[in-house]
């Protein structure tokens, strides 16, 4: 990071765009330690916020607030971000907050699915099992879009309004994986995603 922020003038754009790409999605992963959230809704209000400041995607300039965020966010020392952010165009700038918002929400996908995976793995859980792989089966066979397999998913989870009260915040915070995929997620990754993470693991389970 020194040697980085030693010669950012002297440094291509696209070098920059790649280094800060990289330093968002890793502070935000070393941050998931200290959060109260699970990775997917933590992963929801972190883009979230980032929409608070960026317009969702209109604007990308260099406001000291967002430099603020994004510096603290990335665990880059504020004036070196700033000095690198300098060196990006509105359109470069653009382009790192898509793709660390894009890896956040993927990560964090990636981590529910592992979740499910292994709340399911338990033999008392054999037909909530069965029930999810069928969803998962119906969203990679086109049968039911992203949004609704999360949905889908949460009520085989907790099926009744009573498990969802006595879920606590689990409940409400795996819903917030729906908005996620709807948003920031393409199908292509989420099935690879799926395969790998929940179907797979699932039918081993049996």
């Amino acid at each position: 990071m020194s040697d980085m922020s030693e010669s950012v003038t002297e440094t291509p754009p696209k070098e920059i765009m790649k280094y800060l790409e990289r330093a968002l999605v890793y502070g935000w992963k070393s941050g998931l330690e200290r959060s109260d959230f699970p990775p997917w809704a933590d992963a929801m209000y972190t883009i979230d916020e980032i929409d608070e400041f960026t317009d969702f995607f209109d604007r990308f300039g260099s406001e000291e607030d967002f430099i603020d965020f994004l510096s603290r966010l990335s665990g880059i020392d504020h004036d070196t971000f700033k000095e690198m952010w300098s060196e990006l165009s509105e359109k470069q700038r653009a382009k790192v907050i898509d793709v660390a918002v894009h890896n956040i929400a993927i990560i964090g996908i990636r981590e529910l699915l592992k979740w499910v995976a292994k709340k399911l793995s338990d033999k008392r859980r054999k037909k909530a099992r069965a029930k999810v792989l069928q969803v998962a089966k119906d969203y990679l066979n086109g049968k039911e879009d992203k949004f609704s397999l999360i949905v889908d998913m949460a009520d085989i989870l907790w099926p009744t309004e009573e498990a969802q009260a006595e879920s606590g915040y689990e409940y409400e915070d795996f819903l917030s994986a729906a908005t996620l995929v709807e948003l920031y997620v393409y199908n292509k990754d989420l099935k690879e995603l799926v395969k790998k993470y929940l179907v797979e693991r699932l039918e081993n389970a049996e």
